[in-house]
């Protein structure tokens, strides 16, 4: 199926599954394409699909800690770009655990209520300090 979305014609399709992958990659490399492959049981099950330097996708990290992973996919909404800008993060910073991410949107999201019960709390000061005409 993925052979064909790319235009391989089905006499060109090899039987081995690992034929497969490697005429994927070789026909998705030049393209510069970005892929979402959900609903996969783990990354095993993609990696063979993935370009060379791509390969090294379930780190480490992710594999230690899936209840981190999950918090992380919950808090980006389960939205594939999301999701992507936050996997870029963790991986240009190794020295971050998978739950960094997750402690940041959190500590975010405690920073922007406490900001916004600051601004009410001034606004009530504001108006209740104004003179009644």
């Amino acid at each position: 199926m993925l052979l064909g979305a790319l235009g391989v014609p089905a006499g060109r399709i090899p039987d081995r599954v690992e034929e497969r992958a490697a005429l994927w990659r070789a026909e998705l490399a030049p393209r510069g394409a970005l892929v979402v492959l959900d609903h996969a049981a783990d990354a095993e099950q993609v990696r063979p699909l993935l370009p060379g330097a791509r390969r090294r996708c379930g780190d480490v990290r992710a594999s230690a800690d899936p209840r981190a992973v999950a918090e992380v996919l919950r808090l980006r909404g389960h939205l594939p770009l999301a999701i992507g800008v936050a996997a870029s993060r963790l991986r240009h910073r190794p020295a971050w655990s998978v739950s960094t991410p997750a402690e940041r949107l959190h500590g975010g999201r405690a920073a922007a209520r406490r900001r916004t019960a600051r601004l009410r709390s001034a606004r009530g000061l504001a108006v209740a300090a104004r003179p009644r005409p």
